[in-house]
């Protein structure tokens, strides 16, 4: 049986270069993965389909460039959507006679590269076009508002996830850890 003896160091006793290299290896040693933003696009898929934006598809760019943004695409449930705005007494003449659908046009992700389309005009009569082409508008907006928040969500989340990638977070995480290091920066496991 042989013994080896390894001298280990404190993060705050290696140098800097190593230091800076042991930050930028354990850089996500507060966070899970890159793929932060998966859960919040399920619960926004959920909720949207809750207020009758069914089948979504959530886009989004962020979080500091023009043209960022959180956007989706769905199949507008009427019956449910209106039930959820409380608007169906007024648009329940169109109900059976009109399909909406959420679109999304354009190289970027925000709120206005969405678009509705009135996929039906089922034996309206002129009154009722009327009402469909003004809760087209209704709905778009209603859309665009829930964009919104998503993108305010998915931003928040983006923020507090890199904060805890930062250089001072990584820095006290390991220490708080009390990791110890070998010369050229990896971490230390004394094997039993």
């Amino acid at each position: 049986m042989k013994i080896h003896e390894v001298k280990t160091y404190s993060f705050g006793e290696l140098a800097k270069d190593v230091q800076a290299k042991v930050i930028d290896d354990n850089r996500n040693f507060n966070t899970d993965d890159d793929y932060w933003f998966e859960w919040i696009v399920d619960d926004e898929k959920e909720a949207l389909d809750k207020e009758g934006y069914t089948d979504a598809e959530i886009f989004f760019s962020g979080f500091s460039s023009q043209g960022d943004g959180a956007s989706f695409t769905c199949h507008v449930d009427l019956e449910k959507w209106l039930a959820n705005s409380k608007l169906k007494t007024k648009y329940k003449s169109i109900i059976d006679k009109a399909d909406y659908e959420i679109e999304k046009g354009g190289n970027y992700e925000h709120e206005y590269t969405m678009g509705i389309d009135l996929t039906g005009y089922y034996d309206m009569d002129e009154k009722q076009e009327k009402l469909a082409n003004e809760l087209a508008d209704i709905i778009l907006e209603d859309a665009r508002e829930h964009a919104r928040a998503i993108y305010h969500r998915l931003e928040n989340e983006y923020n507090e996830y890199y904060e805890q990638a930062s250089d001072e977070a990584v820095i006290d995480a390991l220490e708080r850890n009390d990791d110890e290091f070998t010369a050229d920066g990896k971490i230390f496991f004394e094997r039993s």
